[in-house]
């Protein structure tokens, strides 16, 4: 009897552990608590002073989601370099917006702009389930509904193992009987590398900002356009409250931390789903706005949408870290890179120095790299270089630099274009336009035969003049 019983007992014991070994092991991992006090921006029903906090992690990064404020993402915790992506703070002081007038508790985090309860002036509540919770992946789906504009929001927040993004599927649905019209947009609260420091500059793919505001006209005057880069986008240089507009021209932004190694990107399908980027922050007078650190906002934002009755739209939303990338020239859900030539005009003696920067947002086996020569019209003139870059690893970044011999190619403008590929797919086309030379643009150039011209002349009105004088004697 004793026998069987401690078989019983083994058996129950192995059960256990095959229950529990698969959590134990898991590379995502999920937990949910309720013990930190969350300021309640008000005393409406469902507000809950120590709301349930949703924790996903895997080996890569740690993320927060705070649904009973309508926070997507509360906290972005990179465990590639220890730091803080995004700004939180649970208990924030109220500051006056100064686009609406209104005051404003910011809690931080990303979080969408529509819809919005503008009783709290906070984003709308919403409800979560856990729909997927597995070794290699987990789900949340959080839910909402807005009384007053009749709209209804899901948002499926998703992290895999090994990687450093978060897949964010979001489904507007007009529940309201009546045609809606509305702009979507997201805001991002950044605080890369847990403060935005001296080296953080924002990586926008636009040709020209619109000043919206600036405190004293600092930046200039409201409505007028101004190239890009400017000085403020490194962030040391942004010296007060400023307020500014961008036309996205590729479907990325990135904030990038020189002095901590963070780089943070965000990406989204469709690709031409948002529009514009508004970017706000309160400079090295943050504190005047009763925030304990730096923060920015960075809102993507989509043109005027129309959604007839129970009609929907849906699109994704990708947010990554990466460690120690310098530049980001453009950037999806797979990769983010950057090409950099060292000149633009070369002649046919010269080397073309080529530095190129990737980082991937999962692991991508045996990438290759193909450096081409384009013409202007895009098509293939010739194969440059080509090779084996291996495999890159979630948020680490592999930067190389390389020397090419000048292509034997007619003199004029070219596009040199590389490709990264791995073995899943294409992962990235990036382009920079370069001038092919016959002949040295130096001043030599045109001095050399000068003087040639010069000295023959001179021989032959020496010669002339000594005939001359030979035939008077």
């Amino acid at each position: 009897m004793k026998s069987v019983n401690y078989l019983l007992a083994l058996i129950t014991a192995v059960m256990v552990v095959i229950m529990i070994l698969p959590s134990v092991l898991a590379d995502v991992k999920l937990s949910i608590r309720n013990d930190q006090y969350v300021f309640p921006p008000s005393e409406f029903a469902g507000t809950e002073a120590y709301p349930d906090i949703i924790t996903i992690e895997n080996d890569n990064i740690l993320l927060e989601i705070l649904p009973n404020r309508g926070i997507t993402i509360w906290r972005l915790h990179s465990k590639l370099t220890g730091n803080e992506n995004l700004y939180f703070n649970p208990s924030p002081l109220p500051y006056k917006d100064e686009i609406s007038g209104a005051y404003y508790i910011e809690f931080g985090g990303y979080y969408p702009l529509y819809p919005w309860n503008k009783r709290d002036n906070q984003p709308l509540m919403t409800k979560y389930e856990i729909t997927e919770e597995s070794p290699n992946k987990i789900t949340v789906y959080l839910h909402g509904e807005e009384i007053e504009t009749g709209v209804k929001i899901e948002q499926w927040v998703t992290l895999e193992e090994k990687t450093s993004i978060i897949k964010i599927k979001t489904k507007i649905s007009n529940i309201s009987g009546k045609t809606l019209s509305f702009k979507f947009g997201n805001r991002l609260v950044a605080s890369v590398g847990g403060q935005l420091t001296e080296g953080t500059y924002f990586e926008l793919p636009v040709n020209e900002v619109k000043i919206i505001k600036s405190n004293n006209n600092w930046m200039g005057q409201p409505g007028e356009v101004k190239s890009w880069p400017q000085p403020w986008s490194l962030w040391k240089n942004f010296e007060d409250v400023g307020i500014y507009s961008a036309e996205l021209k590729k479907p990325f932004f990135a904030i990038i931390n020189k002095d901590t190694g963070d780089v943070l990107i965000k990406t989204w399908m469709p690709v031409d789903f948002y529009k514009n980027i508004v970017v706000r922050s309160w400079g090295h007078k943050f504190s005047e706005a009763g925030f304990n650190i730096p923060i920015a906002y960075l809102q993507s934002e989509t043109e005027e949408l129309s959604l007839p009755p129970n009609g929907a739209v849906d699109f994704e939303d990708f947010i990554f870290v990466v460690d120690g990338l310098d530049l980001v020239d453009s950037a999806n859900q797979y990769v983010a890179g950057y090409l950099r030539i060292d000149k633009y005009n070369y002649s046919s003696s010269e080397e073309i120095f080529v530095k190129l920067g990737i980082a991937a947002s999962s692991l991508e086996s045996n990438v290759k790299i193909r450096l081409n020569l384009l013409s202007l019209d895009g098509s293939k003139v010739k194969e440059l270089f080509s090779e084996d870059l291996g495999d890159l690893y979630a948020g680490k970044s592999v930067q190389k630099e390389f020397r090419i011999k000048t292509p034997d190619v007619n003199a004029g403008k070219y596009q040199i274009q590389a490709v990264i590929a791995s073995d899943r797919h294409e992962l990235l086309e990036l382009k920079r336009e370069i001038k092919l030379i016959t002949a040295p643009t130096n001043i030599l150039y045109y001095i050399i035969p000068t003087i040639v011209a010069a000295l023959i002349l001179i021989s032959v009105i020496v010669l002339l003049y000594r005939r001359r004088k030979s035939t008077k004697q």
